[in-house]
């Protein structure tokens, strides 16, 4: 064995590991951030789009809302608030004959009966 030759094939090695490190360490840190990135609510709702559906979820978890918590998931959502607040109700009165909100004073209310009847 020529002691010499492993010597500059370690020198190269080494070399190569201090180029490739930063890259391979880009690889994983991309495969870790997708693996952190939220996954899209999936409708579960016939009728209703992703985003409407993942509104909807999110409307029923109280009674009463504010205009600026409903504008906050909207935006956050990619919906335009009148619009959306009124497919939630056209879908409702399709599907139960009553409207799913009812807005007074500026509170936003979810009526429980008409969300009962859309989950069944």
């Amino acid at each position: 064995m020529d002691i010499n030759k492993i010597g500059l094939i370690e020198q190269d090695t080494e070399h190569l590991q201090k180029i490739l490190k930063p890259i391979f360490a880009d690889e994983n840190k991309e495969v870790e951030d997708e693996s952190n990135t939220p996954k899209p609510f999936v409708s579960d709702i016939q009728g209703l789009n992703n985003e409407h559906a993942g509104l909807f979820h999110f409307l029923i978890a109280k009674k009463d809302w504010s205009k600026e918590e409903i504008d906050e998931q909207c935006k956050k959502l990619g919906l335009m608030v009148d619009g959306a607040l009124e497919t939630l109700n056209e879908f409702a009165l399709d599907k139960t004959g009553e409207q799913l909100i009812e807005e007074y004073d500026g509170v936003f209310s979810i009526e429980l009966e008409t969300t009962k009847e859309l989950l069944k």
